[in-house]
């Protein structure tokens, strides 16, 4: 099943472009997914289990290296590219 999922990274810190653009580098990492950056949020699209997991491994990564974080997520059991 293919999935979209929207996603916001709100890091807390008074630098955070850095680490928004890591995050969005490393979701660009994985094959087989589409990443969509937008002014207030990224869009990833693909095959549910590579989604789920490579958003869970870029905010353990955000998560481990930041003080505090937060992600906002949406997601739909469809794939919405037009």
């Amino acid at each position: 099943m293919n999935i979209t999922a929207e996603l916001s990274l709100y890091p807390l810190t008074g630098d955070y472009v850095p680490t928004i653009q890591a995050y969005i580098d490393e979701l660009n990492t994985i094959d087989g997914l589409e990443v969509r950056t937008h002014a207030l949020s990224t869009e990833v699209f693909g095959e549910y289990s590579a989604v789920m997991l490579a958003i869970q491994n870029a905010t353990h990564t955000v998560f481990c290296a930041d003080p505090a974080a937060v992600l906002v997520a949406k997601f739909l059991n469809r794939d919405r590219r037009g």
